[in-house]
């Protein structure tokens, strides 16, 4: 199961030389630390076992990378960290996976940084991220950040990392927060709330995360001291970006397989006399090589893909199991916003308690257990009261209160000819029609409650 993926700029400094050694004081420093490599501070290939330990090393020079896998074995399982350095741009892959065994009474594992990349932003190796600093702890925005976020906010950069956004309203550990995210995420405590200042229309919420790539809209959260949403969301996007094969551990490694295969076969022709019989045999072996390679290559590029849909479905798993036991199996559908199928559940069965079930019932402590353990921000219901408040008294749909009243629902225009046609999330399942003019004094009430009953 994979538990963490990140792929980030790194400075100068951080040489292939530097990762050699940066890899050799990980393995050297852990609790349990693995033997032997003091050896190799000078190699750019090279492998040891210690025990129940292993770590391996290769360098593809022809692509200015070189890559590592560690794995360390336990009585539960094994936990694997591969971590891929391209020299020529400056980007560092890393990944962490968690293989349970026969032992194993759960698989259940919480996200968590490599130690690794905790010593490589402590030892100062990580490049700015968008002009901020990257840390373990969480960075106190100053005023003279304003524009630099407002940059930030607004960039699309393939390589840059989110930003969770705790404003004054926050009750989250910042610095807790920014130690679980090490080398996911740059964690921002906004003690002035410069964001809602620019745009207090915008950022009411006191959580955003900030996705800086292709101008994705902040996600906003509610104000409670839980991780775990906040990290799923940053751990989710990163794993959906596009990652190079040359930036995985198997991508490389069917990288060297493709040259060495090469490079023997060309030995071969060296010493092989020049007659047909030969020419033919090295010709079929050669197109019998490459047949292999590229269904290597096809392989690592499938397993990657797989080991992100299982963490993505692991994640959707834990969060309707909760505490530990499951109530219901999620359906197909996706939730688009942060928790929208519990928020959506909860509202319903607070409703559902409040008018048809007897308060000194069974049925009424059950559905009030539920309740209760399941913390909702009632997003549904904020929503219903921003659309009915934008519809009220409308007179022309086309005006500001109701444009932005749209936007903070997610609610989207895609068709304007007399009419406006408009959807939820662009889900043409959720579709209503509205006049460009009101055609009397109840239609903001009638669109507003067609609406909310739609969406929400």
């Amino acid at each position: 199961m994979l538990i963490y993926s990140t792929r980030f700029k790194v400075k100068d400094i951080f040489t292939k030389e530097q990762f050699v050694k940066s890899l050799i004081k990980w393995c050297t420093e852990k609790k349990q630390p693995l033997s032997g490599l003091e050896n190799h501070k000078s190699d750019f290939s090279f492998s040891e076992i210690d025990g129940n330990q292993m770590i391996e090393v290769v360098d593809v020079e022809t692509d200015s990378i070189i890559a590592a896998r560690q794995i360390s074995e336990t009585l539960k399982g094994n936990w694997t960290v591969d971590a891929v350095l391209d020299y020529g741009k400056k980007t560092l892959s890393v990944y962490m996976d968690y293989t349970v065994n026969d032992s194993s009474e759960t698989s259940n594992t919480h996200l968590r940084a490599p130690r690794l990349i905790r010593q490589i932003i402590n030892d100062g190796f990580a490049e700015d991220n968008l002009g901020f600093e990257m840390k373990t702890s969480a960075i106190t925005l100053e005023d003279k950040d304003r524009e630099k976020l407002i940059s930030a906010l607004n960039a699309s950069d393939t390589y840059a990392l989110p930003f969770v956004y705790l404003s004054s309203r926050s009750d989250v550990d910042a610095d807790v927060l920014a130690q679980k995210l090490s080398g996911l995420a740059v964690v921002i405590e906004d003690t002035s709330d410069i964001l809602n200042s620019v745009a207090p229309e915008r950022f009411t919420a006191p959580i955003y995360v900030l996705l800086p790539h292709k101008g994705a809209d902040p996600l906003a959260f509610g104000n409670y001291p839980l991780h775990r949403e906040i990290i799923h969301t940053v751990a989710n996007y990163l794993n959906r970006r596009v990652y190079d094969k040359l930036e995985t551990w198997d991508g490389v490694n069917g990288k060297l397989l493709r040259i060495r295969s090469r490079e023997t076969i060309e030995k071969l022709k060296e010493k092989s006399d020049n007659n047909d019989f030969n020419k033919i045999y090295l010709e079929e072996l050669e197109a019998e090589n490459e047949k292999y390679s590229q269904k290597y290559e096809k392989l690592a590029e499938e397993l990657q893909k797989l080991k992100l849909e299982n963490e993505r479905l692991n994640y959707r798993l834990e969060s309707y199991t909760g505490a530990g036991n499951s109530l219901i199996v999620s359906g197909t559908e996706n939730d688009l916003y942060p928790n929208e199928q519990r928020e959506i559940i909860i509202d319903c069965l607070k409703e559902y308690l409040d008018k048809n079930v007897q308060s000194a019932s069974r049925r009424a402590d059950i559905i009030k257990s539920i309740i209760n353990a399941n913390h909702v921000d009632g997003i549904p219901d904020q929503y219903k009261k921003i659309i009915k408040a934008a519809f009220d008294g409308y007179k022309k749909f086309e005006c500001s209160e109701i444009m932005d009243a749209l936007k903070k629902t997610g609610i989207v225009v895609v068709e304007h000819t007399g009419h406006y046609k408009i959807q939820y999330h662009k889900d043409p399942r959720y579709s209503f029609e509205a006049s460009a003019t009101a055609s009397d004094h109840r239609a903001g009430k009638n669109a507003a409650s067609i609406i909310n009953n739609l969406m929400f």
